[in-house]
């Protein structure tokens, strides 16, 4: 996620970030009382929301400024009928010099309308929040400690998609970042798919690069609906004080989130991409790329990258590093694929879509050729890269779009 690094003070939203209301107990089994939480017939009707906020990095103060705008919103209340948002977060003090521990906790409103941060859990403070393990070990808990309808994530930090740490020369990120010193913890999307334990309803990304093909493909059997960028996304990101009003309600609403996100900015002078995927849509759109593969596979691997839509900075510092992300669709145009076959990628491409929109350009990237969904193109990278990507993505795997001899 591209935004800039500031100074800036934490101690008092830590401060506030590990407290119960000692006047407000409605639920028993919570941090602060002795007897379990007992499982209710509320599990048939509620909604549980974990935003995970990576934020120990550079984007510690706009994340910082996400939570906060998060607790202006509306929030539920902490009865046995309510919804749940909860929050995992670390974010540091100090620009990173002092240490903190990563902190799930319940955020509600009390009986007088105040906001309550309930923790749940801390770990140590040598502890990455951007681990495989962290993830599956917080999901576990959620489901065994909150029976619900459904669940959904939104999770905030850098991102660069499907491209693996194995690509590192400079600046990319994976899926989340934290920083350890001078290591820097991330997940690949393939650990991160893995680490999920159960269906979600929906996960949305508010981080940068995430709109790839081979993300919403990954997230399969996941996540039924998926919300992301496939350019940056700007450093506001999502609108936090809406949130909870989108997705804690009796049919959670990951379209109307995005939306808010994109009208957020000027459609023709502002900068915004953003996309939401049904993956539970997207068999046919494998099966035509599949065929549209092998058809135009000499076209494809003959074309040049500046030739296709890209959805990274070619000038920028990171460029290096996530040239890999170009426009699924125009891909096969420049491929030259026929008028009817394009009809069939193009149906099968909607009917996986549910919403999807963009400013005519992102910063200096004019976006006249942009379906909304990036995809590898196979030469824009190196052989390493391309074993990678044909051995780990299940993309790939359904595809074939790189075969390795």
């Amino acid at each position: 996620m591209m935004r800039k690094t500031v100074i800036f003070l934490l101690a008092a939203l830590c401060a506030v970030s590990c407290f119960k209301d000692p006047n407000f107990d409605p639920i028993s089994g919570e941090s602060g009382s002795s007897s379990p939480t007992p499982r209710v017939p509320t599990e048939e009707t509620r909604h549980v929301m974990l935003m995970v906020s990576a934020g120990y990095n550079s984007l510690s103060s706009y994340l910082t400024d996400d939570l906060e705008d998060l607790a202006s919103g509306t929030l539920p209340l902490a009865n046995r009928q309510a919804d749940v948002l909860l929050v995992l977060s670390r974010l540091p003090q100090n620009r990173l010099s002092t240490t903190t521990a990563p902190v799930l906790y319940r955020m509600y409103a009390d009986r007088d309308g105040e906001v309550v941060r309930d923790t749940l859990r801390t770990w140590g403070t040598s502890t990455p929040i951007c681990t495989p393990d962290l993830l599956n070990e917080t999901l576990t808990f959620i489901k065994d400690k909150y029976p619900a309808k459904g669940y959904g994530m939104v999770f905030s930090s850098h991102a660069s998609g499907w491209i693996p740490q194995m690509e590192v020369k400079s600046q990319t990120k994976t899926v989340g970042q934290d920083k350890q010193g001078s290591a820097s913890f991330e997940i690949d999307m393939e650990e991160f798919a893995a680490a999920i334990p159960y269906r979600m309803d929906y996960i949305l990304f508010d981080a940068c690069f995430m709109a790839c093909v081979e993300v919403a493909w990954e997230l399969r059997g996941k996540a039924d609906i998926v919300g992301f960028s496939p350019a940056e996304v700007l450093a506001e990101g999502f609108v936090y004080k809406t949130l909870t009003q989108r997705l804690l309600q009796k049919e959670p609403d990951p379209v109307a989130v995005c939306r808010d996100y994109f009208e957020q900015y000027d459609p023709v002078s502002g900068s915004a991409t953003i996309t939401v995927v049904d993956t539970r849509k997207m068999d046919r759109l494998a099966t035509v790329c599949k065929q549209l593969f092998q058809k135009y596979r000499s076209d494809i691997f003959g074309l040049a990258w500046p030739d296709v839509q890209y959805y990274f900075r070619p000038s920028y510092s990171y460029a290096a590093d996530v040239k890999h992300l170009f426009d699924l669709q125009d891909i096969l145009v420049q491929a030259g694929v026929s008028p009817e076959d394009k009809a069939d990628f193009d149906a099968a491409l909607k009917e996986c879509i549910l919403y999807e929109a963009h400013t005519p350009q992102f910063l200096s990237i004019p976006l006249m050729r942009a379906c909304g969904l990036s995809m590898y193109l196979p030469t824009s990278g190196s052989y390493e890269i391309s074993s990678y990507y044909a051995e780990h993505t299940a993309w790939n795997k359904a595809t074939e779009l790189v075969v390795l001899k």
